[in-house]
Formats: structure tokens, C-alpha cells, sequence
């Protein structure tokens, strides 16, 4: 070590080896200096250059519970970190010199173990992400996320990466210089290269933080650069059901050129099936007995397993299509036939939307959800008990169930229209 400071300093120096710390007396003033993970530095007063790698443990004598403490130096930030033993030294019944007889022998193991070269950071395992360029990071955590996740949430998370990459266009930049500058850019490339509307362009921003999240819990980062980019403005409670006619004349063309896709938009319409779950249901999940559908907790966008019911007309038609079939088979697979394969969601959003251009009713505000819509203003203008919607869809409160109808205009004021005065 002497050797090491004197090419540092080049001035003639006295080493001395302590338990403590490690002195070194010089000839002029030096400041500080970092080598080798260690900090040298020293006192104006004394031009003494000191580098310390840990203080002796002692014993703190609380109100409450006592305990050991030492520090040590941690290479990887550079500074002396305090550590806190309290072994064995607030148990119950222990008389005062017990305790302290114990104080004083777990401080003896302490410092002979800090005399002895061992710190806490001395094997500590390095961070193999350390020099990683913000690619490699996003595959990295990727590969830790996807695991026990849905389907749809694997798509997502590669589709966001997969943005990302493209807009980097091969730049290797590490991950740690990623700043809320390259956040904001990146935010300002989805809205105007893009052409992302506001609610995917939230969807992107917010996956981007999840990942640096992740990177934050694992050391790799130390901030969450996208944590300031604002998300957009979204319209809330846009529920665009199809009208009779429209629904009419879908139904025409669905049973003419794609009667798979007309089964599985029934599910919808008839039992208030979300399509995401919809394509993650078998054949094993149909109730025949009790003529429902069973969904369960890994499935059911709320994580709970619950049932609706499949409404007699359409119970029939469910029957011939899949009864007697692979109870393990997906009710819908490739090219939405049952099958052993899960169809990916996007796949049948695509078919969906061919269907309404074919029928000139694309970009009108109409999604797969519409089914769900129409179908549950048919239900409450056959008569319908509101209760019931709220069982068949699952709605966790009445509450939920009146703004899902009053969104749809399927509630009214009674007090106020009898009771209102003429003017």
C-alpha cells in the first residue's frame, strides 16, 4: 500500500500499520483522491492522508434495545456504511452484566473479524447489468418478468421493447446514462412518428417505467427516468355499442364469409365475456350441467374465479359447436376453430376489424367490447333485472353496474322528470 501512495504523491511518506486505519504522514497538503476503492484524503490542519476501511465495533446502550455497531467501506459507493448487530442482546430475563459480557464478546468476533481483512462488502457479488447498454437491460428484466405472467402481458412487455430497440435504431447507449431528457424524446416519438393515440402512447410510457422500476429493485439504475414524463389525456367511459342495424348487418356477413368469429363475438354479447379471457378458455371450463362458464382466478381479469351463465338459445348453439370435444382444447385456436393452441388476442382484434371494414362501419369508435355493450342494452330493454347484468358481468358492486349503464344511457332520473316543474 505504501508503495501505491508514494506513485500517487511522489513526496517522501511514513507508513504505519494500524488496526483501524492506515496513516500516512506527507510533506504538503494533499486533498482527496480515490484509488483502488479506496478514499485518501486528509485534515488541513495536520496534512495528514488517512484511509479508512472500517471503525471499531462498540456497544450502544438504548432505552429500549441495545445493540453493536461498526461501519466498513463499501467500494461500490464509496462511502463508510453503518451496520447494526443486535445478537442476542435484548432477550428477555437477561440480567445487565449478562448482556454485557455478551456485548463484549460479539464486539471482540467483530473487530478481529474487521482485523482480519473481512468486511461486508468483501464478497459481495457484482451486478452483471453493471456496463449493460439500455437494450440488453430490457431483455434482461424481461426475462425475470415473464415469468408467471399472462399471455397478454408477455405480448405487451415484447411489444414495448421491441419499440424501444426500434427507436434507439442500433445505439448501444448504457442504461445509466438514460435520462428524463431520452424519456421525454422517446414520449415525443410515439405521439408524432407513430402516430400513437393517447392511451396506447400511456400504455408505452408506463411499461417503460415499469421495466426501470425493476432495474431500480436490482441496482442497475437509480431512478426511474420515465417517472416524469406526463401521461396524455384519455376519455373516460367512451362505451360505443353497435345499433340494431349495424348489428344486424354484421351478423350477416360474420355468418357468410366467418362463422367462427360470429360464435366467439356471441360469447361476448351473450354472457359479457372479456376477449382476452375469452381466448384463454377451454373446453374443459364449459359447465354442462349447470350450462355456464367457469373462469378462473388466472384468467379472470379481476384474479378472481367466478361463473356466468350461458343463456338457453345460446346454450345450443354452444353445444353443437363443442361438446364431446378435447376437454383440454382451446375454444378457440387457430383460425378461431377449438384447438390445442391459444390464438393470440390480437389475431381476432385483426379479424374483427376486417369484418367492419368489409361493412363500412371501421373507424366509427367500435371495438370488440361494442358486443358486450349491445348485448347488455338488448338485455335491459327485454326487461331485464339490472342485478343480473351486474352477476353475468361480474361487476364487484351495484355501484360499478350504474355508471356501466348510466354510460350506455340506460338509467333515468325518474324523481327528477315527474317531479320537475314546467317552466
Amino acid at each position: 500500500m505504501a508503495e501505491l501512495v508514494d506513485a500517487l504523491v511522489s513526496n517522501t511518506c511514513v507508513f504505519t500499520d494500524m488496526p483501524v486505519r492506515l496513516r500516512l504522514r506527507v510533506h504538503k497538503n494533499i486533498t482527496t483522491y480515490k484509488l483502488g476503492g479506496y478514499i485518501f484524503g486528509s485534515k488541513k490542519s495536520s496534512k495528514l492522508l488517512e484511509i479508512k476501511k472500517y471503525t471499531l465495533a462498540k456497544l450502544f446502550k438504548g432505552k429500549g434495545k441495545w445493540y453493536v455497531y461498526y461501519k466498513a467501506f463499501n467500494p461500490a459507493t464509496g462511502k463508510m456504511h453503518m451496520f447494526k448487530d443486535y445478537y442476542e442482546l435484548n432477550k428477555k430475563g437477561q440480567s445487565h452484566k449478562e448482556r454485557i459480557a455478551i456485548a463484549n464478546a460479539r464486539i471482540d468476533a467483530i473487530n478481529h473479524s474487521l482485523f482480519s481483512g473481512n468486511t461486508p462488502f468483501v464478497n459481495q457479488v457484482a451486478n452483471p447489468m453493471e456496463y449493460a447498454s439500455l437494450a440488453e437491460s430490457l431483455d434482461y428484466i424481461y426475462e425475470i418478468k415473464k415469468v408467471g405472467i399472462r399471455l397478454r402481458s408477455v405480448q405487451h412487455y415484447q411489444n414495448s421493447i421491441r419499440l424501444m430497440k426500434e427507436y434507439l435504431n442500433g445505439s448501444q447507449i448504457q442504461v445509466q446514462a438514460i435520462t428524463p431528457v431520452f424519456a421525454q424524446a422517446y414520449s415525443d416519438w410515439l405521439s408524432t412518428n407513430k402516430k400513437y393515440t393517447n392511451h396506447s402512447h400511456n400504455n408505452q410510457i408506463r411499461s417503460m417505467g415499469t421495466f426501470f422500476n425493476a432495474m431500480i429493485e436490482r441496482n442497475i439504475v437509480t431512478t426511474n427516468p420515465f417517472k416524469s414524463v406526463k401521461h396524455k389525456p384519455v376519455d373516460t367511459g367512451t362505451n360505443k355499442p353497435f345499433t340494431d342495424n349495424e348489428k344486424e348487418k354484421l351478423k350477416k356477413y360474420m355468418e357468410k364469409h366467418n362463422p367462427e368469429l360470429l360464435i366467439f363475438v356471441k360469447f361476448i354479447y351473450n354472457c359479457g365475456i372479456r376477449p382476452n379471457e375469452l381466448v384463454q378458455l377451454k373446453v374443459k371450463d364449459i359447465n354442462w350441467e349447470f350450462k355456464n362458464i367457469q373462469i378462473e382466478a388466472s384468467t379472470s381479469k379481476n384474479r378472481k374465479q367466478q361463473s356466468t351463465d350461458l343463456p338457453e338459445d345460446f346454450f345450443e348453439e354452444v353445444q353443437k359447436c363443442f361438446y364431446g370435444l378435447n376437454p383440454e382444447f382451446y375454444l378457440f385456436s387457430n383460425a378461431l376453430k377449438p384447438g390445442d393452441k391459444q390464438i393470440y388476442r390480437n389475431r381476432v382484434s385483426e379479424a374483427h376489424l376486417r369484418v367492419l371494414k368489409a361493412c363500412a362501419l371501421d373507424n366509427m369508435g367500435h371495438t370488440m367490447y361494442a358486443w358486450k355493450h349491445t348485448g347488455a342494452i338488448a338485455f335491459i330493454k327485454a326487461g331485464g333485472d339490472p342485478s343480473a347484468l351486474m352477476r353475468q358481468f361480474r361487476h364487484h358492486s351495484w355501484e360499478q353496474t350504474n355508471v356501466y349503464l348510466a354510460s350506455l344511457g340506460l338509467t333515468r332520473n325518474i324523481n327528477f322528470i315527474k317531479k320537475h316543474p314546467k317552466f
